[in-house]
């Protein structure tokens, strides 16, 4: 097994320092100073709240150990996203006074409306997709139903007419002419075979 040479450590290190560069430049604001950007823009969210949108990949981040502590960085791409999303979702923005609204909603309330709101839209477009599905099953199901009743409804008339010429038969076959007609005909075939 071959070892490492010291240029190939040193490269190795170099490597793993500019992706760590790389990842803090990306990851650039703490869940404070996220707290804060998004003040900047009107909408007061709870530190608990930005963690969770870590936890649950609302927001883009990537954990670090800060001594014990596990902590979080966050792209401000990330950040800029979740603006959007909650003006799109109407979440009302801070007045120019500077103090925080009262209607934005505190702590993990403003998470969970907005996961809600995606929750129920995406449940809705399911039960549209399914209903529309269940509903062309039904048109499908009732145009069968109608080609089997008309098939019935003409086996029915086959029938009543089959019924109607057997009867008229059983008259014509009970007709007195009739039966001395068969009659002499039997006889005259008797005749013929005694020949």
């Amino acid at each position: 097994m071959e070892h490492p040479t010291a240029n190939e450590s040193e490269n190795e290190v170099a490597s793993s320092e500019q992706l760590q560069s790389t990842s803090a430049l990306h990851y650039s604001y703490t869940v404070d100073e996220a707290v804060t950007y998004l003040l900047q823009h009107g909408y007061r969210v709870a530190p608990r709240t930005i963690s969770w949108h870590c936890q649950t990949n609302l927001l883009d981040c990537e954990k670090f150990v800060h001594g014990n502590v596990q902590k979080w960085k966050i792209t401000k791409d990330s950040l800029d996203d979740r603006i959007k999303t909650m003006e799109r979702e109407g979440f009302a923005a801070a007045g120019n006074n500077g103090q925080l609204p009262a209607s934005k909603p505190a702590g993990n309330s403003e998470q969970l409306q907005a996961t809600a709101s995606e929750l129920g839209t995406e449940i809705i477009k399911i039960l549209k997709g399914e209903l529309q599905e269940k509903n062309k099953q039904i048109d499908e199901f009732q145009t069968i139903i109608r080609e089997h009743n008309q098939q019935f409804e003409n086996l029915n008339q086959t029938i009543q007419l089959s019924n109607q010429t057997i009867q008229q038969l059983n008259g014509i076959l009970a007709l007195p002419q009739v039966k001395d007609v068969v009659q002499s005909m039997q006889e005259q075939k008797q005749a013929r075979e005694g020949e």
